[in-house]
């Protein structure tokens, strides 16, 4: 038996990547629960495979672990929330968990949500991380008047 050939670094990294990549992706399509904690943490795993020309990939393409806890849905979203209150200036998470939480619960339930997480919790970080999340939860219909508000002030003046 003749032993194989040694792969360069550069080609184990790409099969390491790859076999990442589907497994968060296979934890996704059997909505496996008990992989919530795992997903959580691989939040920022970029997809290898995709190459982002401007802002054209959607977030759950690129961001492979954002889609899985969304296929995950409801068992997810305490998680998240738990995730959102711990976290600091984290920009990325807290844009990644408010877009899983987008696509489990809707824009509004997502909000209605967060807003009894922030009446709920005691603590003040927790809740000033809670409540920087809550612009990514805007309806149309809150940016719309938002709009509407500007206007007319500019209209004002």
């Amino acid at each position: 038996v003749k032993p194989a050939p040694s792969r360069s670094t550069q080609d184990s990294e790409y099969v390491r990547h790859h076999a990442k990549y589907l497994a968060i992706k296979l934890l996704g399509d059997l909505r496996e629960v008990r992989a919530v904690p795992v997903l959580l943490a691989n939040l920022d795993y970029i997809n290898p495979d995709i190459v982002v020309v401007g802002s054209l990939v959607e977030e759950g393409q690129r961001y492979i672990a954002a889609e899985a806890l969304s296929k995950i849905g409801m068992p997810g979203v305490k998680p998240i929330i738990d995730k959102l209150s711990g976290q600091d200036e984290d920009e990325l998470s807290r844009r990644l968990c408010c877009w899983t939480l987008k696509r489990i619960l809707g824009d509004e339930l997502s909000q209605l949500r967060l807003q009894i997480a922030i009446e709920e919790t005691r603590d003040a970080t927790a809740k000033a991380n809670l409540k920087a999340a809550l612009p990514y939860f805007k309806t149309e219909r809150e940016k719309a008047a938002e709009e509407r508000a500007k206007e007319s002030k500019q209209g004002q003046k």
